[in-house]
């Protein structure tokens, strides 16, 4: 798992580069709710092939390596 720190540097990084929102909740302070900024949808848009292609790349080498 990730911890808390981790995470949190994670999440203010991404914030940082305005790559996600991040809004607290009214009804519970210690709420957060985190969504992909404009920016943030532009940028996972622009990377979806080369994710899609390195997956692909390690499902090849699993499946070679089971055979």
């Amino acid at each position: 798992g990730v911890k808390p720190p981790t995470l949190s540097q994670l999440v203010t990084g991404l914030v940082g580069k305005r790559l996600i929102t991040m809004r607290y909740s009214v009804e519970d302070r210690r709420a957060v709710r985190l969504s992909l900024s404009r920016r943030g949808e532009a940028f996972a848009q622009k990377i979806e092939g080369q994710v899609r292609k390195v997956c692909e790349q390690i499902k090849y080498k699993i499946v070679a390596k089971q055979k």
